[in-house]
């Protein structure tokens, strides 16, 4: 079927170039060609030059990239966390879910696709040294914190775990993002409570000792005077008593 499609072809158009046909060799494996005629004399008669180019391991190839990136896009799409890729020789984003487009507080119908990734972080720098890391090491990093910024200018702490890997034949980088500025803020709450008297306001005695005890260091490390003052308020009971905890 496909010599005889063949040869009307070329009754038709009179020459064909790249023409696809799958043609069976002498072992019995049929092999996908493309295949260029063209009508020549020779010898008084006029014949078909025939040109073939046997195509059929770049197909396979081709077949199997696109399975691989159809799996990856629905991985992709349907990970229940922000995802991002990104082209590592042009650091430009090239897809994202619909979480990332949602954390990122996108406007619908905006295209991020082709825009670079380093405007989305506060910091440009660290996004450097995370593809450095990946490129140089084991292609793969998590529980990265780094601060992330939105279109609307506001920005937050999130937490990106990365991998190298290839999409349409180019090296990318898959990124998760995770939205933790509610811990860093907990985090900081709890760290100031930790040094911080609840009912002045002023660093605690743990704190007090602690920083005292690096000043002490310091000063005999480099031979200077070190001076302590201690103030004691009279009565100050009786100011929390008549006046309350706030004043």
């Amino acid at each position: 079927a496909d010599r005889d499609a063949f040869v009307e072809q070329i009754r038709r158009r009179g020459e064909l170039h790249d023409y696809e046909v799958t043609m069976r060799r002498a072992d019995g494996v049929d092999r996908l060609m493309l295949v260029s005629a063209v009508p020549i004399s020779f010898r008084g008669e006029t014949v078909i030059l025939l040109g073939y180019n046997d195509v059929t391991e770049h197909r396979d190839m081709m077949n199997k990239l696109q399975e691989s990136e159809e799996k990856l896009r629905l991985i992709v799409e349907t990970t229940p966390v922000p995802l991002v890729l990104t082209r590592i020789s042009d650091d430009t984003l090239i897809y994202v879910n619909k979480l990332s487009l949602e954390l990122f507080r996108v406007p619908p119908g905006t295209t991020v696709i082709g825009q670079p990734a380093s405007d989305y972080w506060a910091d440009p720098a660290g996004r450097e040294k995370m593809k450095a890391a990946l490129v140089d090491g084991s292609g793969y990093m998590s529980n990265v914190e780094a601060r992330l910024k939105r279109p609307d200018g506001t920005w937050f702490w999130a937490q990106l775990s990365a991998a190298s890997t290839e999409f349409k034949g180019e090296p990318v980088l898959l990124v998760s993002v995770e939205d933790v500025t509610r811990r860093k803020e907990l985090e900081d709450e709890l760290r100031l409570h930790a040094t911080t008297d609840f009912l002045t306001g002023i660093a605690n005695r743990r704190h007090f000792i602690n920083s005292a005890e690096r000043e002490f260091s310091r000063a005999r490390r480099y031979n200077h005077a070190l001076s302590v003052l201690m103030l004691d308020i009279d009565r100050f009971k009786r100011i929390n008593d008549s006046y309350g905890h706030p004043v």
